[in-house]
């Protein structure tokens, strides 16, 4: 019972870092409670992360136009339709455990700057709360140079109240006609082991 309950809030949390609604949040719980109890093991590597990746290759998007390095133990998907329902995500890293997790959102905007692209960050970060009714952390914007460009950056804290919670970074991106958010999440845990890779993907990000 334990074990299939803290699979579940895995599963749950993964499922917000997604941005996937609550139905089909019940299907990958589903999925991955008969997985567990067929003896596979999840949880047994549920939590390793990779704090020093040997090799990196380049993503580049076609849907988003930009490039940038990651690990090559990840995987990477492209979306030019969204996933699932995140409409606005066009790109999914993804590790062998449920975290780290990175993704990629874009929107097309009238003038974008990087408080519109922030405050739509926001948006995202309530609307996906505010669904699952769950308490959330906002720390203050930073401000960064990614090769040149001036970008921002904030971290949060969400599922505080819960035995697993994470902590998350988004960085905004202000671009000619839309604005990027990459957004970082793992457990609060392993945050600070794993938080270098993601620096080091920013650093490679590249407008094409």
């Amino acid at each position: 019972g334990f074990i299939v309950l803290l699979l579940t809030l895995v599963l749950r949390n993964l499922a917000k870092v997604l941005n996937l609604n609550t139905i089909i949040l019940l299907v990958v719980a589903l999925q991955g409670v008969i997985f567990i109890t067929s003896g596979c093991g999840f949880l047994s590597s549920a939590m390793t992360d990779e704090t020093t990746p040997n090799s990196w290759e380049v993503f580049e998007s076609r849907v988003g136009h930009f490039s940038i390095t990651y690990p090559s133990t990840w995987s990477t998907e492209q979306f030019t339709k969204g996933f699932h329902s995140d409409q606005e995500a066009i790109a999914l890293f993804t590790t062998l455990s449920p975290f780290p997790v990175v993704t990629i959102a874009q929107k097309e905007m009238a003038l974008p700057t990087l408080d519109k692209v922030a405050l739509w960050g926001e948006e995202r970060i309530l609307e996906i709360n505010d669904e699952f009714d769950d308490e959330y952390k906002l720390f203050d914007i930073q401000y960064i140079e990614i090769n040149g460009v001036q970008a921002a950056t904030r971290e949060y804290l969400i599922d505080i109240e819960t035995s697993l919670p994470l902590k998350k970074k988004d960085v905004y991106i202000a671009r000619d006609s839309n604005g990027l958010i990459i957004t970082f999440a793992t457990t609060t845990e392993s945050y600070d082991k794993v938080i270098g890779i993601f620096e080091q993907m920013i650093a490679s990000f590249k407008s094409q």
